[in-house]
């Protein structure tokens, strides 16, 4: 299994914070469309979404979410 993501620095914390998130993205909305992101990013590595990554990229709760979701898409469970 992956090692979990090292910690985000102080500065890459608050380059997070006060990075413009236009166009914003809630997080209800994230979640709601989070699993078909993940699936064309499985599916296309170079797939961008660019309110998808704005959002990701300013919202720690919903990066690891997809981060997760990720890692679980590339597990072989067949084993």
């Amino acid at each position: 299994m992956n090692a979990p993501p090292p910690p985000r620095s102080l500065a890459e914390v608050v380059a997070g914070l006060t990075a413009d998130a236009d166009p914003y993205l809630s997080c209800d909305e994230c979640f709601d469309q989070i699993c078909a992101y993940v699936e064309q990013v499985a599916a296309d590595p170079a797939y961008e979404d660019v309110v998808m990554r704005r959002h990701l990229d300013t919202c720690g709760a919903c990066a690891e979410e997809a981060a997760t979701l990720l890692e679980l898409g590339a597990l072989d469970l067949t084993s």
